[in-house]
């Protein structure tokens, strides 16, 4: 409980870990299920690490600009 309000991000911090453990659970698994379909294991690794950056960047960033 800090008192300066830009310092409180443990909610956001926690809602981009929760982000990280699901996707990463997701890529896993569909990386074990792909395994001779390069072409879409590929699509699907980039898609999660895409997702997963821009979702935790977002989560982060948009409440320090409003």
């Amino acid at each position: 409980q800090v008192k300066i309000e830009a310092l409180n991000d443990s909610h956001q911090i926690g809602l981009c870990l929760y982000n990280v453990v699901i996707l990463s659970a997701v890529g896993l698994t569909l990386s074990l299920l792909l395994d001779q379909q390069v072409v879409l294991l590929y699509g699907v690794t980039c898609g999660c690490l895409v997702i997963g950056t821009t979702l935790t960047q977002l989560v982060v960033f948009i409440p320090k600009v409003s």
